[in-house]
Order: structure tokens, then sequence, then C-alpha cells
């Protein structure tokens, strides 16, 4: 072999090695991004899990508070709804339209309530200065 034929063949085996180095850190990136995601939805997933519980336990606790029975939610069902919502917020840095709507309507359910205990409260404040005005009334006229 003369010395440009040697000089081909190194340069052969280093063209070979650079385009094995640049397929085999492709092959990583493409391993490390997959990677990547799946951690990603698995932390998703965990958190999710663990939002549904929280919710759960809250829900509980709140009805033994208040003394009142409540619907409690499918742990799954809400996990699966928690990790849509936290993916959407990752993605699109927002929640969904479907999340804003429920948002709404519980605190305008809330709002209700509160207004309608609200009032309840003035219903009952009124009848007994009713019934002490009657009380006063029965003592001025010695009943």
């Amino acid at each position: 072999m003369d010395a440009q034929g040697i000089s081909t063949f190194w340069l052969a085996i280093l063209g070979s090695a650079a385009v094995g180095a640049l397929v085999s850190a492709g092959i990583t990136f493409i391993g490390q991004l997959l990677e990547r995601r799946a951690r990603r939805k698995e932390l998703l997933l965990s958190k999710a899990i663990n939002l549904a519980f929280r919710r759960t336990d809250v829900g509980i606790k709140l009805a033994e508070k208040m003394g009142r029975p409540i619907e409690i939610q499918d742990d799954v069902m809400l996990a699966a709804v928690y990790f849509k919502e936290l993916q959407y917020l990752i993605d699109k840095g927002d929640v969904t339209d479907e999340a804003k709507a429920i948002e709404e309507r519980t605190r305008r359910q809330e709002r209700e309530r509160v207004a309608a205990e609200r009032k309840a409260a003035e219903a009952e404040d009124k009848r007994r200065e009713d019934d002490r005005k009657v009380d006063e009334w029965n003592n001025r006229l010695g009943r």
C-alpha cells in the first residue's frame, strides 16, 4: 500500500468512527428524550394520585365536621382528571376551559350557599326578635 492508500484507509476509518459517534449520540439523545417524557408522565401521575387522595380525605373531614353527607368521587377518576389538568397546565401554562367552568360553578354554588345561610340566619334573628317582643308585651300585660 502506498502513502495515499494508507491515508485513504485512515480517513475511511476516522470517517466511519465519526459517523458511528454521531449515530450513537443521536440514539442516546432520542433515548434521553423518551426517558424524560416517561419520567414526567410518571411524576404527573404520582402527583395526580396524591391530589385525588388529598381531595377525598378533605371531603371526608369536612363531612364529619359539618355533620352531613357528601358525594365522594372515585380516586381513580379524580386522578385521571388531575393528570389531564396537570399535563395541560404544563403544556399550555393554563387550565382547561372545563376546569375553569367547574371552578366558576363551584364558586357560584358557594356564594348561593352562603347567601342562603345568611338569609336563614336573618330569618332566625327576626323570629327571635319577634318572640322577644311578644314576651315583652306579655310581661307588660301581666300574662
